[in-house]
């Protein structure tokens, strides 16, 4: 089991940021949820992958974020912003818009920033595990944050980054792009071009970012059964 010596005495679960949340049994049973999974890598498209580079390194690959932490937040959020915005039934899945001058947002972006650092702790952690386990020594660590938000600064202004399905790439910045089941993985990196060339007006027009994993024409559910494991078609 991964997880059995996962680091859940990490500061993160001392952080001043869980006190947003009610008092009530809900942020000592969140808390106890991520203890609990951290060091997990979860299921559906969440993976460890070894892979081989050009030059014969050897890469340790891992797709997951914050687990049910995240996934938690976001739908107590969501379910609040039905609640004492709309005060009405709705939809289950909508788009919420929080102010963050207001204090709902505020919290949300408090609990998200928290959920970020959980997830990069428990990749941290897996990605060394599994070097550990092969023997390995770590030269370099990548890290590939997507589904997130980011205060950035484009066009002179600063403004709040959401990259859904997508991953920073400015100029330099190395990321990991995982491939479908099966499928090669890659390790990308920013390109560093002169100003004002068509390649800088392009990162700056797509705000600097890049896929995060490769796409796929159908859904797993789809594609069950489909496979020819003797032909790999």
């Amino acid at each position: 089991n991964l997880s059995d010596d996962a680091p859940v005495d990490h500061s993160l679960f001392k952080s001043d940021t869980w006190l947003v949340l009610d008092d009530n049994g809900t942020r000592d049973r969140l808390r106890e949820k991520a203890r609990n999974q951290l060091g997990t890598i979860g299921s559906g498209n969440h993976y460890v992958d070894v892979f081989m580079d050009e030059n014969r390194a050897i890469w340790v690959g891992v797709h997951f974020g914050s687990r049910g932490f995240g996934h938690t937040v976001a739908t107590g959020f969501l379910n609040l912003f039905q609640d004492r915005v709309w005060s009405a039934p709705n939809p289950r899945e909508v788009e919420a818009i929080l102010d963050l001058d207001k204090p709902m947002g505020m919290d949300y972006w408090a609990m998200m920033e928290l959920a970020g650092e959980y997830a990069y702790v428990g990749r941290e952690w897996v990605a060394r595990k599994v070097v550990a386990l092969i023997g390995g020594e770590e030269l370099e660590l990548v890290h590939n944050h997507h589904n997130f938000a980011w205060k950035e600064a484009h066009f002179d202004e600063e403004l709040i980054v959401v990259r859904k399905g997508a991953t920073p790439a400015f100029p330099g910045q190395k990321g990991f792009i995982g491939g479908s089941m099966g499928v090669d993985a890659v390790i990308v990196q920013g390109a560093q071009a002169e100003h004002g060339s068509e390649i800088t007006r392009l990162q700056r027009d797509a705000l600097y970012s890049t896929v995060h994993g490769a796409g796929r024409v159908m859904s797993r559910t789809e594609a069950a059964g489909k496979r020819n494991r003797k032909t790999g078609v």
